[in-house]
């Protein structure tokens, strides 16, 4: 809930990966991957310094 509202149905789960200590170092190994790949992509366009 947000503000006492409810955000989500009663019948969501959170994937629990994501919620575990080592679930974050994933999400942070695959987001520090895709901004290497767009700065990457970017670079060979030449539109980053």
């Amino acid at each position: 809930t947000i503000l006492g509202y409810t955000v989500m149905p009663s019948s969501y789960e959170p994937a629990l990966i994501f919620i575990l200590a080592p679930g974050a170092f994933i999400l942070i190994g695959y987001l520090v991957a895709a901004f290497r790949m767009l700065t990457q992509y970017l670079e060979q366009r030449g539109e980053v310094a």
